[in-house]
Parts: structure tokens; sequence; C-alpha cells
């Protein structure tokens, strides 16, 4: 464990002061976090008269008065860059399904075998990915919808919905709120009925093959799928739209940037580019966020912490992978 107890309450005091929490899709599939604050009674206590506020952090009496006061009900949203939905896939029924975009060659439409959705830790996680990987996503789940949604005894209940949003900053010539084009996706999956096992089945259940599948029908898995452009050149999502639309169709004015090293260094190499001011993604056509025509780089701070050990060997692991900002 690399994480002292004081380091692990700094990372969640940071997680207290932003509205959400970033990582990249393979920290997601490997870690499945939770991505909210867990600080005890008592830090909450020390982090505020840290603060000049005392005990009372749960009082709404500071509520509007300006003071920067770390409340217990205060979590910030869960959000993954999982561009082509391959780790969603890989934590949802460890197969990738539908599509292999290396080779950029569509493969035969199948249904999942398992669905893991314990594994998604995360209370309304949203993950940010490609147009494309949207569709296909959906395709699946459709799919597997017509089939009964039932794999063996566990029948589940799919729900797909486009959540559309309304904005000052998208008007007609009215004045009137319009649709925005590009909606989320909101995706609830939950197990709907577990049956009991057949005579061909009961030694299958018995036996507890299905591994650490909890048939559980309290179990739900609610995430949005938030599709953004990509940058076609090192097909990646461009981060600029990625936090555009985060700002516009969730109101994240802030946001933690956890992990892993090469999302890391896609934010800080952010600090070394020249956005052009024709950029579409940055004019106020495109209603960018508040403060962005301003300031060109995504990163206001960085927060680093060290521990007293080497991974990886005599070369040990980058914290960041191809940074070139410096």
């Amino acid at each position: 464990k690399l994480s002292s107890s004081q380091s692990m309450k700094l990372t969640h005091f940071l997680r207290s002061c932003h509205d959400g929490i970033l990582v990249g899709g393979s920290t997601f599939a490997v870690d499945k976090p939770r991505l909210n604050v867990r600080l005890t009674h008592e830090d909450y206590i020390m982090l505020n008269q840290d603060n000049g506020i005392g005990e009372s952090y749960d009082n709404d009496s500071h509520s509007d008065s300006g003071t920067n006061i770390i409340r217990k009900d205060k979590q910030p949203i869960p959000i993954v860059l999982d561009t082509h939905l391959n780790n969603l896939q890989r934590v949802l029924w460890d197969d990738i399904l539908g599509h292999d975009w290396r080779s950029k060659q569509d493969v035969e439409v199948k249904t999942p075998r398992k669905i893991y959705i314990e594994r998604v830790r995360a209370n309304s996680l949203i993950i940010c990915c490609s147009h494309e990987a949207v569709q296909r996503f959906t395709n699946i789940l459709e799919e597997f919808h017509e089939h009964e949604c039932q794999i063996e005894n566990v029948a589940y209940d799919i729900s797909i919905q486009k959540r559309g949003y309304l904005t000052n900053r998208n008007e007609d010539r009215c004045g009137n709120k319009i649709l925005s084009k590009q909606q989320s996706i909101e995706v609830i999956i939950r197990v709907k009925s577990v049956r009991a096992p057949t005579m061909g089945n009961s030694d299958r259940a018995h036996n507890n093959v299905d591994g650490d599948i909890n048939h559980d029908t309290s179990h739900v898995a609610r995430f949005f799928l938030l599709p953004c452009p990509i940058d076609s050149s090192v097909n990646t999502l461009q981060l600029k739209y990625v936090l555009h639309n985060l700002y516009t169709q969730f109101n994240i004015n802030s946001l933690m940037v956890e992990g892993g090293s090469s999302i890391l260094s896609s934010f800080m190499n952010s600090l070394s580019e020249n956005h052009s001011r024709d950029d579409p993604a940055f004019s106020a056509e495109t209603s960018e966020p508040a403060g962005m025509r301003s300031r060109r780089t995504l990163v206001d701070c960085v927060c680093v912490t060290i521990a007293p050990a080497v991974l990886g060997g005599k070369w040990g692991l980058p914290s960041l992978a191809g940074f070139n900002a410096l």
C-alpha cells in the first residue's frame, strides 16, 4: 500500500472540493473505484476547524455565507473517459462485443453471457465516449433486451433513455431555450428477478460457477453515456469538448483528475498547447464554458504526493505517460 492515512485524507478532502472526479477507462476497469468522499465524522470536524468553522459543519447557517465549508452530504460526480467503451464492457460482461476498433472492423453483435452489475460501484457514473461507441453499446443492450433480458436463472430489467438538456446558451431567435443535439444517454440495469434453478441447473447453482455474481435484486447499475468528439490523429477524446459537455449538461464547474498516467499526461500536455481562437470548441457560437475565452489551458492546479517507494524495478513506473509539457 502506497498511500498513508494522511495522504488518503488529503485525497478525499480534495474530492470534496470539486464537482466531479475523473479517471481513465483502464483505472475504472482494474480498480472499479467508487470515486466518492469517505471521511469520518472526526475528519469533517478537523477539516472545518482548520478552515475556522468549528464543529457546525452540518449547519445550514454557513451555506450562503461564502465560507468554504466541507459538508458531509456533498459528493462529487464520478466520471470516466472510455473512448470506445471497451473498459465498460470488460467491467459489465468480461468481453468486448460489436466492434474491434484496432482493426476498424465491425463484428457480429452478440449478447452478453453474464452481467456483473455489482462491479459498477460508483453512483450515477458519467462515462465520456465517442458517438459511435454509444450506438454500438446501446445496440448490444437492445439486442439483449429482445432476448428477454435473461441469463440462466436471472432476469434483468434494462432502461435506455436519451437525456436532453436545456440551457440559456442554446436559444432560438426569440430567446426560447432549445434542446441540444448532443444528448447523453441514461442507462439503468437491475436484477428484476431470480428464478429457482431447474433440475438440470441444480448442481451448477450449488457449485456457484458464476464466480462473483451476486444475484441480489437490490443491485442496480446506473450510468450516463456522454458522447464527445474524437481526435482522429490519436484516437482519443478531445478533452476541451469533454469539459464543455460536462459543464453544459451536468453543471460541472470544477473537476479533479486522479489518473491514470495517460489521462494525467493528456491534461498536463494541454498546458503547452496553443488553441486557436478559430477553434469551434472555444468560440462564442458554440456556447463555450465560462472562462474559456480568456484561458486556453485545461489545468489550474497540480497536487503531487510522493511515497517512499519505487515500483517497476530499476527504471520504475511513470506517473505521467507521454508527458512533454515541460
